[in-house]
């Protein structure tokens, strides 16, 4: 590489983030031509997905294949110290996106030349450590399920020949793989008994597979880093960056794979020197994240959540599940569509991991296989929280109070699951493979599976959102954020990712149906006989199609068609990614094709989305200024700056159009970017007036729609929760809030204001959110 850039000038801990994702096209270069808008824009730190080898193709980047090169695609070497450059002459920061706990099984194999050498050799490859592969349970070989259909009926598309950079390999469509030496010249049937690898079927793969994935994705090895081999040889470029100055924090993903995220955590912290670090780990609403990890905190689901919560209506939940039930005929229960959901992914997609589960506990609790596979499958559906870490207080006392309930349910397995607490606390290998499993299941059971069932108010189908919460009141906003002060002050705050359901401007409008469930009813109802009329094949689909297209609304027709697609397999009732019905995906797609080819539907919902307009840009702009103001350190999610209806991946990946944002900045005229550019900028000029966390008194009878906090720099928020009943009850009346000492300036508008009670419909009569400062100071 040649010579570093400066870093003078960029802080240890970012004012905030802005979250790029990379992709074959969009690379080093382009970043770094982005330096100048995002110092504009207020950005200290750009936060960058995956840069590490994967294949040519990939458009995310957690599919590695060579934690040892940057990916040519993006520039390579040259191009990221040009980029940092870049980024350093404006005083931006990097923080990286690392993925520790899997590599990928690519297409073509050779792409990932660590595991290629495993294909090859087998257990004498030098590289068979580094993969969490259990070669007992495959015979000595690696078990891949990549054959469409048992092995006898592929015969015919199996292949040798050899190729000029690899020897001889096999063939099987667009897969190519390493033939052992000495076997290139064997009958085919016994070429395949002669590898050190076993093809099986995909759809039939569960109780053969004997490597541990990336929850359930079969291209996606995992990684063994607790070896410190292996993590000095998959960590040691980065490492290198950051002990030469060019990378500033990290963000560690799926943190809750690894063996033993603590042991990894405080490894990296060491190697590192302690750099600002944050974990993608989802917290339950009652969990705080382990006080042991030396970490900042979490990459900002749990804020997700809770603000996302607070412009839900709870009053709107009784409405919302009786109109669900008449319209759709389905009498909802969450709790049961949750432990449903867990169940079938557990006893389908892990069902090998729990079978091997359910052998190690039944030895140590002295019962049968079967009678602890039941026990364990009963915990892990009841299982409030992701994965159950003795060594934290709050998820050991789910568990505990998770293995109470199902005894109290189930006596006959009270001894079995006594012994699991304790087995548990004193086997780390039987703990690592229970939380693994246990956390896959949540991820696949709740998010990509209940979050698509029950859809009565799908702003609440969201990674990161306890389903067993329906809204969040100012008092739990309040103390949550006093604790995230306390407690991890500099974590991660966010509303938007590239793995969120929808991105946080179709949640905010969303949001408004739950303050007006009657008028909701009153719109949907017709759109569903509508629909019927239409074509939708059955309620569920159409519920979803309507209420999506209100929140996304503009959303072009296949954008729509590929979500739904995707959304009902995910549900998993009549299609899945398993096993797809083609017959019912056509007619849903000719059903949206309907849709749109009707002029009358259309209109209805674009005349019901611009009635309620006005709350949804409430809703906007308030929880923007809550997460850009409260303790933490926030990350702007590409082209969230702005007004984005983006949907679930890979839509939320698309490419941002920054020459438009550009010119947004420089004329800065639209709400939602002129309030983010100047918080940002507010933030990064002076990072110590955004410390501490202080509620603002708030009385009157309207006071339960303010929120307001205080930061001891000083900075004060005023945000505006569930306008649409504010409006609809008569406004604030003689609401006040109680102001700080001194004088404010509100920093939107230039207004001032006295510290002292404050009549609220004076401080927000021209916008629903306030931002004061003490001073008149323009950040421009």
């Amino acid at each position: 590489m040649s010579s570093e850039p400066s870093t003078s000038t960029i802080p240890p801990v970012p004012s905030s983030t802005y979250r790029v994702q990379l992709r074959p096209g969009f690379g080093f270069t382009q970043v770094a031509e982005l330096a100048d808008y995002l110092s504009s824009l207020g950005v200290s730190h750009v936060y960058l997905s995956p840069i590490f080898g994967a294949p040519a193709d990939s458009t995310h980047g957690y599919d590695v294949t060579d934690p040892t090169t940057l990916r040519a695609e993006f520039g390579g070497a040259e191009g990221f110290i040009a980029m940092r450059r870049a980024l350093a002459s404006h005083g931006i920061g990097i923080v990286l996106d690392i993925v520790p706990n899997h590599m990928a099984i690519p297409v073509p194999e050779w792409w990932n030349p660590f595991l290629w050498s495993v294909l090859r050799y087998g257990k004498r490859s030098p590289y068979a450590a580094w993969f969490d592969i259990d070669w007992e349970a495959g015979a000595d070989r690696l078990v891949l399920p990549i054959l469409d259909g048992p092995i006898d009926a592929n015969l015919d598309a199996l292949t040798t020949r050899r190729d000029d950079d690899h020897g001889p390999v096999l063939c099987y469509h667009d897969h190519r793989l390493p033939i052992a030496p000495g076997t290139e010249d064997l009958h085919l049937a016994d070429l395949l008994d002669a590898q050190h690898y076993r093809l099986v079927d995909w759809r039939r793969s569960a109780l053969s597979r004997n490597y541990r994935r990336f929850v359930d994705i079969d291209g996606l090895i995992a990684v063994r880093v607790e070896d410190p081999e292996v993590f000095s040889a998959t960590h040691g470029l980065l490492l290198d960056l950051v002990r030469r100055g060019l990378v500033d924090g990290l963000r560690v993903d799926h943190v809750d794979g690894l063996h033993d995220p603590g042991d990894y955590l405080a490894r990296l912290d060491a190697a590192t020197g302690h750099r600002w670090t944050v974990v993608e780990k989802i917290l339950a609403m009652d969990e705080g994240l382990s006080t042991e990890w030396p970490v900042a905190g979490t990459t900002g689901y749990d804020t997700l959540a809770v603000v996302t919560g607070l412009f839900i209506d709870p009053d709107g939940e009784g409405a919302l599940t009786t109109m669900y039930r008449e319209l759709i005929g389905v009498d909802l229960d969450r709790r049961a569509t949750v432990a449903e959901g867990k169940r079938l992914v557990a006893t389908t997609a892990f069902a090998g991991e729990l079978r091997a589960l359910a052998r190690t506990l039944a030895s140590a609790a002295n019962c049968g296989v079967d009678e602890a596979r039941a026990a364990l499958l009963d915990v892990a559906a009841a299982l409030p929280v992701y994965r159950p870490y003795h060594n934290s207080v709050d998820a050991w006392a789910a568990l505990q109070a998770t293995v109470d309930q199902v005894a109290a349910t189930s006596p006959a397995q009270g001894e079995i699951l006594r012994t699991l607490p304790h087995f548990i606390q004193t086997d780390s290998s039987f703990a690592a493979r229970f939380g693994q499993f246990t956390a896959a299941v949540y991820a696949k059971g709740v998010e990509d599976t209940a979050f698509y069932r029950d859809i009565r108010l799908l702003a609440v189908d969201e990674v990161g959102y306890d389903p067993r919460r329906f809204a969040v009141l100012p008092e739990g906003f309040h103390d949550f954020a006093a604790r995230l002060a306390r407690e991890h002050p500099t974590s991660l705050t966010t509303l938007s990712t590239h793995d969120t359901k929808r991105s946080e401007d179709v949640r905010a409008r969303l949001a408004v149906l739950s303050e007006i469930p009657d008028r909701w009813a009153s719109t949907l109802r017709p759109l569903l006989e509508r629909g019927r009329h239409l074509g939708c094949p059955d309620a569920h689909a159409g519920y979803f199609f309507w209420q999506t297209l209100v929140g996304a609304w503009p959303l072009e027709a296949a954008r729509a068609k590929d979500y739904l697609r995707k959304a009902l397999r995910e549900a998993k009732l009549r299609t899945s990614w398993q096993s797809p019905d083609p017959d019912y995906e056509a007619a849903v797609d000719a059903f949206v094709d309907a849709v749109y080819a009707d002029v009358a539907s259309l209109r209805e919902v674009e005349r019901f989305v611009y009635a309620i307009e006005p709350w949804t840009q409430a809703n906007i702009l308030g929880q923007k200024l809550l997460q850009l103001a409260m303790p933490g350190i926030p990350d702007v999610y590409q082209g969230c700056e702005r007004v984005s209806r983006r949907l679930v991946d890979p839509d939320n990946r698309a490419p941002v159009d920054f020459e438009a944002y550009r010119g947004a900045l420089g004329d800065f005229l639209e709400p939602k970017l002129r309030l983010t550019a100047t918080v940002l900028r507010f933030r990064r000029r002076h990072p110590e007036w955004f410390t501490g966390y202080q509620p603002l008194t708030v009385r009157g009878p309207a006071a339960s729609h303010l929120v307001g906090f205080h930061r001891e720099g000083p900075v004060v928020a005023l945000v505006t929760r569930l306008a649409a009943r504010l409006q609809l009850g008569g406004g604030w009346r003689d609401t006040e809030v109680e102001l700080p000492e001194g004088t404010w300036v509100d920093a939107l508008n230039g207004r001032e204001y006295e510290g002292g009670p404050y009549p609220i419909e004076r401080l927000l009569r021209d916008a629903p959110v306030a931002f004061l400062v003490p001073s008149v100071e323009v950040l421009r």
